[in-house]
């Protein structure tokens, strides 16, 4: 049985970002889901976020994943100012530009030593140069791997390109005229240039298996050390629920039976976690916050030693963005029928996002069967 709460939702194929329903600001006193949705607009609008260019609002949108903050706290100027002032560099991974270098065959070897084991940087050799492939992380961070006035150089050039398309989070950089050296801004054409970025949601133990594909992607999760998680769900793996179903047609067909069934007991458990991290968070804040007079820091240490009583099935989002050519990589052993079925289902959800965005026609291979074990579907023979 399927669980609604693993889902995927697209934010960005290159055309221009969305924020995905779930990650804004609610109110319970709305009628209906439509009236919800133009408060929640509404909110963001006030409060000047989601401002900049496409690839600011789409690190914007990572970084507020995280700490759950649309329409709260900082406009999008002060907040991108504060990315950098904590240096949360991860958020900029998500933001991906593709250059064509040109340059003198002269320069290629110091060309090719100034990327070299770099990373956030994927290279394509073609006639005239090169085609440069890069996140604003490495772009903004080229000066920690560099080590020669050629790559120093090169970096703010390369800086200098991409300074328009994100001027909030690049700095500006002048650079010495190299002869020889040009560049452009190029949309991508291979799967390794096409970056997506999909709204991921399920349980953390699901989360916890994405950490295994670092290879070209990046990644903002949802915090539990600024994000209060009182009121959140628990995700059932679609098996439990599978055998809920089963359970409840049992004793509705035996009377007999008195003892707790399985499904009232994960629920029990369920309330019971939630209960001792509420009470865990408030006893903690306050003793921190007396001793040294900083809520807000209580506030976060007191969340962070209380999520340990949380169950593993705690609901979590993702925002995971990756190339084209990694989407298939993951695809092919996340949504194979030989994948935990909570994964299977977050990735099947994927496929289904993928074939209908921008780069539909790199998916079109790619179909679903239903599982054998019954429990949703999975990677047909064609994709694997």
């Amino acid at each position: 049985m399927k669980n609604p709460l693993n889902n995927a939702t697209l934010i960005w194929d290159g055309v221009a970002p969305v924020i995905p329903t779930e990650l804004y600001p609610t109110n319970a006193e709305c009628g209906d889901p439509a009236e919800e949705h133009l408060w929640a607009c509404a909110q963001v609008e006030k409060a000047n976020q989601f401002q900049g260019t496409a690839l600011e609002r789409l690190c914007e949108i990572a970084g507020r994943a995280c700490y759950d903050s649309f329409g709260k706290g900082r406009a999008s100027a002060a907040y991108h100012a504060h990315l950098i002032e904590v240096n949360h560099g991860s958020v900029w991974e998500h933001g991906v530009v593709t250059i064509h270098l040109r340059f003198a065959p002269r320069d290629a070897m110091d060309v090719m030593l100034a990327f070299l084991n770099r990373p956030g940087v994927w290279l394509e050799p073609v006639d005239d140069g090169t085609r440069l492939t890069i996140n604003l992380r490495a772009v903004r961070e080229w000066a920690q791997f560099s080590r020669t006035a050629f790559a120093l150089n090169l970096g703010n050039f390369i800086k200098h390109l991409v300074y328009a398309f994100a001027p909030k989070i690049v700095q500006a950089a002048s650079y010495t005229f190299h002869h020889g050296l040009s560049g452009t801004i190029v949309a991508p054409r291979v799967d390794e240039e096409k970056w997506v970025t999909l709204l991921l949601t399920g349980s953390r133990g699901f989360s916890h298996e994405l950490v295994r594909h670092k290879y070209r992607t990046a990644v903002s999760q949802r915090s539990t050390r600024y994000v209060d998680e009182s009121e959140s769900p628990w995700v059932h793996h679609p098996l439990v629920l599978d055998h809920f179903a089963t359970e409840a047609v049992h004793l509705a067909s035996n009377s007999e039976g008195t003892a707790l069934s399985l499904g009232e007991r994960v629920r029990h458990t369920g309330d019971v976690a939630r209960g001792v991290y509420t009470e865990t968070v408030a006893r903690l804040e306050s003793a921190l916050a007396a001793k040294i007079g900083d809520k807000f820091t209580a506030r976060k240490q007191a969340r962070g030693a209380a999520r340990g009583y949380l169950g593993n099935a705690l609901y979590t989002e993702v925002v995971f963005s990756a190339s084209v050519a990694q989407w298939k990589r993951m695809l092919k052993q996340r949504a194979s029928a030989a994948a935990d079925a909570e994964i299977r289902d977050v990735f099947c959800e994927a496929l289904g996002v993928l074939k209908r965005s921008r780069y539909a026609d790199d998916f079109a291979s790619y179909n679903l069967v239903p599982s054998s074990d019954g429990l949703g579907s999975h990677l047909g023979e064609e994709g694997l």
